[in-house]
């Protein structure tokens, strides 16, 4: 990681569902030694699905919310740069999966919400 952030690397991606949250905590572990100020690099994740209960997937206000709280207490952080919805939740209204990525934006738990997966209609309609 040292190496990887002396070279000029300062963007790390991640994933709720990376080895059952085992990859961000060993990310946050990282990243602490790396002994950097948390402005001088990029946290990407993504949320999608962890674990087997009902609110454990999916792109609901509930699983968002509580699903980003659980990965920054993973990743030992206060914030991540980027949250990706890793794919469409049909299950899920529209408004309210934008609502609660709007959400974690004004509390400051994230910066930017982004899609990975998305179709371009769906992402068009989420503007």
């Amino acid at each position: 990681m040292k190496y990887a952030f002396s070279k000029g690397v300062n963007t790390f991606s991640t994933a709720e569902f990376y080895d059952y949250g085992h990859h961000e905590e060993s990310l946050g572990v990282a990243l602490k030694n790396l002994g950097v100020p948390r402005k001088d690099y990029v946290v990407i994740n993504k949320l999608l699905k962890f674990g087997q209960g009902p609110n454990d997937h999916g792109l609901s206000r509930k699983h968002i919310i509580e699903g980003m709280r659980n990965s920054l207490k993973r990743l030992q952080m206060d914030y991540v740069d980027v949250v990706l919805a890793a794919r469409p939740d049909p299950t899920t209204p529209l408004e309210e999966t934008v609502r609660a990525f709007s959400w974690l934006v004004d509390q400051g738990l994230i910066h930017y919400w982004g899609t990975s997966m998305w179709p371009p209609a769906l992402v068009e309609r989420a503007c």
